[in-house]
């Protein structure tokens, strides 16, 4: 088995061609859910610019490095361990993809999102880790269970009928969906702490 694995991570291919693509379906993913956050904000005291462009280039990095790389190479060595369309080898895969990517893929999503945003004035490196940290820590089941009641189903319908050279980009149009959700997760909270904040300094001035 160990020797099998091993077979298998040498042959995972990542190319440049991935990490565009992860980058610019996950600055696309990231561009909808602003314009979901605009139209939910519209009499919202704080007002948004039409797009946050640190908060699009902080996508495209993350998506670079998980849609670019953790995301074809998971895929390819969940159909290098279990080749064939078996209904047995279809849900073991769908098992090692949702095992690593609905926990480890989301965390690293998440967290990265938030390490790459603005931080408080004074903050130090490990501060800010584990502010980060502890923020993802209070959703990160909540996006959990809502991903798991969107990739097993898909990742059953793909490991069963895509053939293996479509998968990258039949993956990549779902993930669009997904991460433009898990955008605006990871900077909503954010986003109503700083209209509390808003609110109370105009409550403050009135006053």
């Amino acid at each position: 088995m160990l020797a099998q694995l091993q077979a298998v991570n040498s042959s995972i291919v990542i190319t440049p061609a991935d990490a565009v693509r992860g980058a610019v379906l996950f600055g696309a993913g990231d561009a909808f859910a602003q314009a979901v956050e605009r139209h939910m904000d519209r009499h919202s005291v704080v007002k948004r610019s039409l797009v946050q462009l640190d908060r699009l280039v902080k996508a495209t990095v993350v998506g670079s490095v998980y849609g670019g790389a953790i995301l074809p190479a998971v895929y390819q060595l969940a159909e290098g361990l279990l080749p064939g369309r078996t209904a047995l080898n279809v849900v073991l895969k769908t098992a090692i993809s949702c095992g690593l990517l609905s926990t480890g893929g989301n965390y690293y999503s998440l967290v990265a999102r938030r390490l790459l945003g603005p931080a408080p004035i004074g903050e130090r490196l490990e501060q800010r880790v584990q502010r980060c940290v502890s923020s993802v820590h209070r959703i990160f089941a909540h996006v959990v269970l809502d991903d798991l009641k969107v990739w097993p189903l898909y990742d059953l319908l793909c490991f069963s009928v895509v053939p293996p050279h479509l998968r990258p980009t039949a993956t990549a149009v779902v993930s669009v969906c997904w991460h433009s959700y898990v955008s605006f997760v990871a900077n909503r909270r954010e986003a109503t702490a700083r209209e509390n904040a808003q609110t109370l300094k105009c409550v403050e001035i009135e006053v």
